[in-house]
């Protein structure tokens, strides 16, 4: 069985942190966009205003304690996970 903090350690996958407590994972390349992923959202959530949504990035840094950097649609994941 694997720990949590394994699932943190899987290369090429990406978790999304819902709202609503649901967390989603999708496995990525190097052509994986974001709005590959909020496709894939919209499908299995049954979003039919997808223009409502984005994916944002919730990081720490030293200087504040957290910060929001909202993802662009043509940004690729593979971009993003080093972050």
């Amino acid at each position: 069985m694997l720990k949590k903090e394994a699932l943190l350690l899987i290369p090429n996958v990406l978790k999304v942190f819902l709202e609503n407590g649901q967390i989603k994972s999708f496995t990525f390349d190097g052509r994986t966009t974001v709005k590959d992923v909020m496709v894939t959202l919209q499908d299995r959530l049954s979003l039919r205003h997808i223009e409502h949504f984005a994916l944002v990035l919730e990081y720490s840094s030293p200087e504040h304690s957290h910060r929001f950097l909202l993802l662009q649609d043509k940004q690729p994941l593979a971009h993003v996970s080093p972050r």
